[in-house]
Protein backbone atom coordinates (compact mmCIF):
# COMPACT_ATOMS: atom_id res chain seq x y z
CA UNK A 1 0.00 0.00 0.00
CA UNK A 2 1.44 3.65 -1.13
CA UNK A 3 1.54 5.38 2.03
CA UNK A 4 1.39 9.32 0.94
CA UNK A 5 -1.58 8.37 -2.19
CA UNK A 6 -4.98 8.98 -1.61
CA UNK A 7 -8.36 8.10 -3.27
CA UNK A 8 -11.22 10.58 -3.75
CA UNK A 9 -14.54 9.61 -3.95
CA UNK A 10 -17.26 12.49 -5.25
CA UNK A 11 -20.86 12.02 -6.08
CA UNK A 12 -21.12 15.47 -8.41
CA UNK A 13 -19.39 16.41 -11.57
CA UNK A 14 -15.35 16.42 -10.87
CA UNK A 15 -15.02 18.75 -13.79
CA UNK A 16 -16.44 22.07 -11.98
CA UNK A 17 -15.79 21.28 -8.12
CA UNK A 18 -13.26 24.06 -7.33
CA UNK A 19 -12.72 22.75 -3.77
CA UNK A 20 -12.12 19.21 -4.81
CA UNK A 21 -9.60 21.25 -7.47
CA UNK A 22 -8.04 23.32 -4.58
CA UNK A 23 -7.68 20.33 -2.08
CA UNK A 24 -6.20 18.19 -4.48
CA UNK A 25 -3.93 20.65 -5.57
CA UNK A 26 -2.61 21.64 -2.11
CA UNK A 27 -2.38 17.62 -1.42
CA UNK A 28 -0.43 16.89 -4.54
CA UNK A 29 1.99 19.96 -3.85
CA UNK A 30 2.52 18.38 -0.19
CA UNK A 31 3.66 14.87 -2.03
CA UNK A 32 0.43 12.91 -2.29
CA UNK A 33 -0.58 10.67 -5.02
CA UNK A 34 -4.32 11.73 -5.23
CA UNK A 35 -6.68 10.36 -7.79
CA UNK A 36 -10.11 11.34 -8.01
CA UNK A 37 -13.05 9.71 -8.68
CA UNK A 38 -16.26 11.00 -9.55
CA UNK A 39 -19.25 10.51 -12.26
CA UNK A 40 -19.15 10.99 -15.67
CA UNK A 41 -22.36 12.62 -17.62
CA UNK A 42 -22.87 13.35 -21.56
CA UNK A 43 -22.17 17.24 -20.67
CA UNK A 44 -19.72 16.85 -18.68
CA UNK A 45 -16.70 19.32 -19.29
CA UNK A 46 -13.06 18.13 -19.57
CA UNK A 47 -11.41 18.00 -16.06
CA UNK A 48 -8.12 20.08 -15.45
CA UNK A 49 -5.20 18.36 -16.74
CA UNK A 50 -3.07 18.22 -13.45
CA UNK A 51 -5.89 16.78 -11.90
CA UNK A 52 -5.73 12.69 -11.86
CA UNK A 53 -8.98 11.08 -12.55
CA UNK A 54 -11.45 8.63 -13.45
CA UNK A 55 -14.93 8.68 -14.01
CA UNK A 56 -17.72 6.17 -14.68
CA UNK A 57 -20.61 5.78 -16.90
CA UNK A 58 -23.45 4.48 -14.98
CA UNK A 59 -27.21 3.93 -16.16
CA UNK A 60 -28.77 5.95 -13.87
CA UNK A 61 -28.39 9.41 -13.02
CA UNK A 62 -30.40 10.01 -9.90
CA UNK A 63 -31.89 8.67 -7.04
CA UNK A 64 -30.95 5.31 -5.37
CA UNK A 65 -29.84 3.21 -7.84
CA UNK A 66 -27.52 5.98 -9.08
CA UNK A 67 -26.28 6.41 -5.66
CA UNK A 68 -25.81 2.41 -4.87
CA UNK A 69 -24.08 1.77 -8.52
CA UNK A 70 -22.35 4.85 -7.93
CA UNK A 71 -20.48 3.90 -4.25
CA UNK A 72 -20.20 -0.28 -5.90
CA UNK A 73 -17.79 1.36 -8.18
CA UNK A 74 -16.59 3.31 -5.37
CA UNK A 75 -15.97 0.03 -3.26
CA UNK A 76 -14.11 -1.49 -5.87
CA UNK A 77 -11.82 1.19 -7.03
CA UNK A 78 -10.46 1.19 -3.49
CA UNK A 79 -9.80 -2.15 -3.38
CA UNK A 80 -7.86 -2.48 -6.63
CA UNK A 81 -6.12 0.73 -5.31
CA UNK A 82 -2.73 1.12 -3.65
CA UNK A 83 -4.15 4.19 -1.65
CA UNK A 84 -3.68 4.12 2.30
CA UNK A 85 -6.24 7.16 2.88
CA UNK A 86 -9.83 7.19 0.97
CA UNK A 87 -11.53 11.03 1.59
CA UNK A 88 -15.31 10.61 1.18
CA UNK A 89 -16.66 13.77 -0.24
CA UNK A 90 -19.97 14.02 1.38
CA UNK A 91 -21.98 11.71 3.03
CA UNK A 92 -23.20 10.37 -0.34
CA UNK A 93 -19.59 8.94 -0.76
CA UNK A 94 -19.33 7.70 2.51
CA UNK A 95 -21.11 4.12 1.92
CA UNK A 96 -18.32 3.44 -0.89
CA UNK A 97 -15.74 4.25 1.58
CA UNK A 98 -16.98 2.14 4.11
CA UNK A 99 -17.38 -0.85 1.84
CA UNK A 100 -13.74 0.13 0.29
CA UNK A 101 -12.08 0.17 4.27
CA UNK A 102 -13.40 -3.38 4.75
CA UNK A 103 -10.58 -5.78 6.07
CA UNK A 104 -7.81 -3.36 5.29
CA UNK A 105 -5.90 -0.67 7.59
CA UNK A 106 -6.89 2.13 5.02
CA UNK A 107 -7.86 5.19 6.73
CA UNK A 108 -11.21 7.19 6.03
CA UNK A 109 -11.04 11.25 5.85
CA UNK A 110 -14.63 12.85 6.16
CA UNK A 111 -15.06 16.66 4.28
CA UNK A 112 -18.56 18.07 4.52
CA UNK A 113 -19.59 20.39 2.52
CA UNK A 114 -22.58 20.89 3.99
CA UNK A 115 -25.34 18.82 6.97
CA UNK A 116 -26.65 16.54 4.33
CA UNK A 117 -29.61 15.34 5.95
CA UNK A 118 -30.78 19.25 5.54
CA UNK A 119 -29.99 19.73 1.98
CA UNK A 120 -33.29 21.37 0.36
CA UNK A 121 -33.06 18.03 -2.00
CA UNK A 122 -33.99 15.35 1.19
CA UNK A 123 -36.58 18.43 3.13
CA UNK A 124 -40.16 16.57 3.27
CA UNK A 125 -38.63 12.96 2.34
CA UNK A 126 -38.25 11.30 5.75
CA UNK A 127 -37.62 8.10 4.69
CA UNK A 128 -34.45 9.51 2.26
CA UNK A 129 -33.51 11.84 5.54
CA UNK A 130 -33.22 8.56 7.87
CA UNK A 131 -31.35 6.41 5.60
CA UNK A 132 -28.44 8.84 4.90
CA UNK A 133 -28.20 9.64 8.60
CA UNK A 134 -27.90 6.36 8.91
CA UNK A 135 -25.22 5.69 6.43
CA UNK A 136 -23.09 8.76 8.28
CA UNK A 137 -23.99 6.99 11.70
CA UNK A 138 -22.20 3.75 10.56
CA UNK A 139 -19.20 5.40 8.69
CA UNK A 140 -18.39 8.63 10.30
CA UNK A 141 -17.46 7.23 13.90
CA UNK A 142 -15.05 5.29 11.47
CA UNK A 143 -13.50 8.51 10.18
CA UNK A 144 -10.13 8.99 11.25
CA UNK A 145 -10.76 12.87 10.55
CA UNK A 146 -13.55 15.31 10.10
CA UNK A 147 -13.60 18.05 7.88
CA UNK A 148 -16.21 20.69 7.02
CA UNK A 149 -16.52 24.35 5.75
CA UNK A 150 -18.05 26.30 8.34
CA UNK A 151 -18.47 26.63 12.19
CA UNK A 152 -22.08 25.78 11.81
CA UNK A 153 -21.79 22.57 10.30
CA UNK A 154 -18.80 22.03 12.54
CA UNK A 155 -21.08 22.47 15.69
CA UNK A 156 -23.89 20.32 14.34
CA UNK A 157 -21.76 17.60 13.43
CA UNK A 158 -20.08 17.59 16.79
CA UNK A 159 -23.20 17.70 18.88
CA UNK A 160 -24.43 14.76 17.03
CA UNK A 161 -20.90 12.50 16.75
CA UNK A 162 -18.90 13.30 19.84
CA UNK A 163 -16.42 13.94 17.54
CA UNK A 164 -14.38 17.09 16.27
CA UNK A 165 -14.85 18.47 12.76
CA UNK A 166 -12.23 20.83 11.46
CA UNK A 167 -13.26 24.04 9.54
CA UNK A 168 -11.49 24.32 6.38
CA UNK A 169 -13.31 27.72 4.88
CA UNK A 170 -13.81 27.34 0.56
CA UNK A 171 -11.55 30.02 0.09
CA UNK A 172 -11.10 31.37 -3.62
CA UNK A 173 -7.58 30.77 -4.82
CA UNK A 174 -7.40 32.78 -8.19
CA UNK A 175 -4.85 35.38 -8.48
CA UNK A 176 -5.09 36.12 -11.60
CA UNK A 177 -7.67 38.19 -14.02
CA UNK A 178 -8.49 37.93 -17.47
CA UNK A 179 -10.39 40.00 -19.30
CA UNK A 180 -13.91 39.60 -21.62
CA UNK A 181 -15.45 40.36 -24.50
CA UNK A 182 -18.91 41.48 -23.55
CA UNK A 183 -18.94 45.06 -22.95
CA UNK A 184 -19.99 45.89 -19.26
CA UNK A 185 -21.39 49.48 -18.10
CA UNK A 186 -18.61 51.56 -15.75
CA UNK A 187 -20.33 51.28 -12.70
CA UNK A 188 -21.83 47.93 -11.79
CA UNK A 189 -22.88 46.01 -8.41
CA UNK A 190 -22.16 42.24 -8.94
CA UNK A 191 -23.80 38.87 -8.40
CA UNK A 192 -21.64 36.06 -9.15
CA UNK A 193 -22.48 32.18 -8.54
CA UNK A 194 -25.09 29.99 -9.28
CA UNK A 195 -28.39 30.81 -10.31
CA UNK A 196 -30.83 28.88 -8.42
CA UNK A 197 -33.82 29.51 -6.09
CA UNK A 198 -32.95 31.19 -2.59
CA UNK A 199 -30.26 33.26 -3.98
CA UNK A 200 -31.84 36.51 -3.69
CA UNK A 201 -30.75 37.01 -7.39
CA UNK A 202 -34.63 38.82 -7.68
CA UNK A 203 -34.29 40.78 -5.32
CA UNK A 204 -31.12 42.50 -6.39
CA UNK A 205 -33.09 43.12 -9.69
CA UNK A 206 -36.45 44.91 -7.79
CA UNK A 207 -33.51 46.81 -5.54
CA UNK A 208 -32.31 48.58 -8.83
CA UNK A 209 -35.70 50.55 -8.33
CA UNK A 210 -34.48 52.52 -5.78
CA UNK A 211 -30.82 52.90 -6.96
CA UNK A 212 -29.34 55.70 -9.39
CA UNK A 213 -30.17 54.69 -12.80
CA UNK A 214 -26.00 55.12 -13.11
CA UNK A 215 -25.87 51.79 -11.80
CA UNK A 216 -25.77 48.42 -13.32
CA UNK A 217 -26.43 44.92 -12.03
CA UNK A 218 -24.06 42.73 -13.77
CA UNK A 219 -25.26 38.42 -13.01
CA UNK A 220 -21.99 36.02 -13.73
CA UNK A 221 -23.54 32.33 -13.45
CA UNK A 222 -25.71 29.69 -15.01
CA UNK A 223 -28.15 27.99 -12.98
CA UNK A 224 -31.99 26.12 -12.96
CA UNK A 225 -33.31 29.86 -12.97
CA UNK A 226 -31.54 31.71 -15.66
CA UNK A 227 -34.37 31.68 -17.55
CA UNK A 228 -37.10 33.08 -15.74
CA UNK A 229 -34.48 35.41 -14.32
CA UNK A 230 -33.85 36.90 -17.51
CA UNK A 231 -37.83 36.92 -18.56
CA UNK A 232 -38.13 39.22 -15.26
CA UNK A 233 -35.06 41.10 -16.32
CA UNK A 234 -36.99 41.92 -19.58
CA UNK A 235 -40.09 42.57 -18.10
CA UNK A 236 -38.27 45.05 -15.60
CA UNK A 237 -38.78 48.61 -16.18
CA UNK A 238 -34.46 49.02 -15.73
CA UNK A 239 -34.00 45.91 -18.21
CA UNK A 240 -31.21 47.96 -20.18
CA UNK A 241 -29.27 48.33 -16.07
CA UNK A 242 -29.18 44.51 -16.19
CA UNK A 243 -26.20 42.64 -17.97
CA UNK A 244 -26.26 38.37 -17.96
CA UNK A 245 -22.56 37.07 -18.46
CA UNK A 246 -23.22 33.45 -18.67
CA UNK A 247 -20.70 30.68 -17.54
CA UNK A 248 -16.96 32.18 -17.77
CA UNK A 249 -14.01 31.04 -16.33
CA UNK A 250 -12.62 31.46 -12.70
CA UNK A 251 -9.89 34.26 -13.99
CA UNK A 252 -12.75 35.69 -16.45
CA UNK A 253 -14.86 36.60 -13.49
CA UNK A 254 -12.55 37.72 -10.94
CA UNK A 255 -11.60 40.37 -13.67
CA UNK A 256 -15.10 41.56 -13.21
CA UNK A 257 -15.81 41.26 -9.65
CA UNK A 258 -12.21 43.74 -9.40
CA UNK A 259 -14.05 46.19 -11.30
CA UNK A 260 -17.08 46.13 -9.57
CA UNK A 261 -18.58 48.65 -7.15
CA UNK A 262 -19.57 45.87 -4.72
CA UNK A 263 -20.61 42.38 -4.24
CA UNK A 264 -24.14 40.91 -3.30
CA UNK A 265 -24.66 37.81 -1.19
CA UNK A 266 -28.54 37.55 -0.36
CA UNK A 267 -29.24 34.04 0.23
CA UNK A 268 -32.37 33.38 1.76
CA UNK A 269 -33.45 31.24 4.92
CA UNK A 270 -34.19 28.01 3.88
CA UNK A 271 -32.48 25.75 6.21
CA UNK A 272 -30.01 24.76 8.64
CA UNK A 273 -27.53 24.77 5.25
CA UNK A 274 -28.67 28.27 4.07
CA UNK A 275 -27.63 29.79 7.70
CA UNK A 276 -24.41 28.08 8.59
CA UNK A 277 -23.55 29.03 4.58
CA UNK A 278 -19.86 31.04 3.70
CA UNK A 279 -20.75 31.43 0.39
CA UNK A 280 -17.55 31.12 -2.00
CA UNK A 281 -18.34 34.47 -3.40
CA UNK A 282 -17.89 36.49 0.06
CA UNK A 283 -14.20 35.02 -0.56
CA UNK A 284 -14.20 36.11 -4.03
CA UNK A 285 -15.26 39.62 -3.44
CA UNK A 286 -12.78 40.09 -0.26
CA UNK A 287 -9.71 38.93 -2.82
CA UNK A 288 -10.88 41.51 -5.67
CA UNK A 289 -10.92 44.00 -2.47
CA UNK A 290 -14.19 45.57 -2.89
CA UNK A 291 -17.03 45.44 -0.49
CA UNK A 292 -19.97 43.00 0.39
CA UNK A 293 -23.40 43.51 0.88
CA UNK A 294 -24.65 40.60 2.42
CA UNK A 295 -27.86 38.41 4.32
CA UNK A 296 -28.64 38.56 8.21
CA UNK A 297 -27.56 34.80 8.10
CA UNK A 298 -25.14 34.37 10.73
CA UNK A 299 -21.98 32.99 9.56
CA UNK A 300 -22.01 35.30 6.67
CA UNK A 301 -23.21 38.47 8.47
CA UNK A 302 -20.42 37.36 11.16
CA UNK A 303 -17.80 37.17 8.64
CA UNK A 304 -18.63 40.46 6.66
CA UNK A 305 -19.50 42.61 10.20
CA UNK A 306 -16.01 41.41 12.31
CA UNK A 307 -13.73 41.76 9.23
CA UNK A 308 -15.65 45.30 8.50
CA UNK A 309 -15.47 44.43 4.98
CA UNK A 310 -19.22 45.60 3.98
CA UNK A 311 -22.47 45.81 5.63
CA UNK A 312 -25.29 43.27 6.45
CA UNK A 313 -29.49 43.69 4.94
CA UNK A 314 -31.64 43.42 7.58
CA UNK A 315 -34.85 43.26 6.34
CA UNK A 316 -35.70 41.36 2.62
CA UNK A 317 -37.24 44.24 0.75
CA UNK A 318 -35.81 46.12 -2.39
CA UNK A 319 -35.60 49.20 -0.31
CA UNK A 320 -33.48 47.43 2.04
CA UNK A 321 -31.48 46.35 0.19
CA UNK A 322 -31.08 49.51 -1.68
CA UNK A 323 -30.52 51.24 1.39
CA UNK A 324 -27.82 49.12 2.27
CA UNK A 325 -25.97 49.80 -1.51
CA UNK A 326 -26.30 53.17 -0.90
CA UNK A 327 -24.63 53.34 2.39
CA UNK A 328 -21.75 51.15 1.41
CA UNK A 329 -21.25 53.19 -1.88
CA UNK A 330 -21.38 56.35 -0.07
CA UNK A 331 -18.45 55.28 2.28
CA UNK A 332 -16.44 52.20 -0.15
CA UNK A 333 -13.13 53.53 0.35
CA UNK A 334 -13.46 53.39 4.16
CA UNK A 335 -13.16 49.53 3.85
CA UNK A 336 -10.45 49.30 1.97
CA UNK A 337 -7.83 48.89 5.17
CA UNK A 338 -10.12 46.41 6.39
CA UNK A 339 -11.04 44.51 3.15
CA UNK A 340 -6.76 44.49 2.76
CA UNK A 341 -6.13 43.41 6.13
CA UNK A 342 -8.62 40.47 6.10
CA UNK A 343 -7.01 39.54 2.61
CA UNK A 344 -4.25 39.01 3.72
CA UNK A 345 -5.57 36.77 7.16
CA UNK A 346 -7.94 34.92 5.32
CA UNK A 347 -6.92 33.16 2.08
CA UNK A 348 -6.48 29.58 0.44
CA UNK A 349 -2.89 29.33 1.70
CA UNK A 350 -3.72 29.28 5.23
CA UNK A 351 -6.51 27.41 4.75
CA UNK A 352 -4.79 24.54 2.31
CA UNK A 353 -2.03 24.90 4.94
CA UNK A 354 -4.08 23.60 7.72
CA UNK A 355 -5.61 21.16 5.46
CA UNK A 356 -2.44 19.39 4.85
CA UNK A 357 -1.22 19.46 8.85
CA UNK A 358 -4.23 17.28 9.49
CA UNK A 359 -4.01 15.32 6.39
CA UNK A 360 0.29 13.97 7.54
CA UNK A 361 -1.19 13.67 10.91
CA UNK A 362 -3.69 10.69 9.53
CA UNK A 363 -1.03 9.59 7.39
CA UNK A 364 1.34 9.22 10.29
CA UNK A 365 -0.72 7.24 12.38
CA UNK A 366 -1.75 5.09 9.18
Amino acid sequence: MDQRSIIFLVSNDISTDARLHRTVRALSQAGYACLVNGRKLKSSPSVPQDIAHKRYKLWFNSGFLFYLFLNLKFALSIKSSRSSLIYANDTDSLLGAYLGKLFSSRRIIFDAHEYFSEVPELQGKPLKQKLWQRVEELVIPKASICITVSNLVAKAYEERFQLKFHVIRNINDIQHSKLISIQLPDQYILYQGVLNLGRGIELMIDSLNELDESIHLVIVGTGDIEKDLKVKAELSPNNKRIHFTGRLSPEEVHGITEKALLGLSLEEDLGFNYRAALPNKIFSYLHAEIPCVCSALPEMSSLVLSQQIGEVVEDRTPESVAKTIQLVLSKREAYLPHIVKAKQEINWAAESEKLVGLINHVQDIS
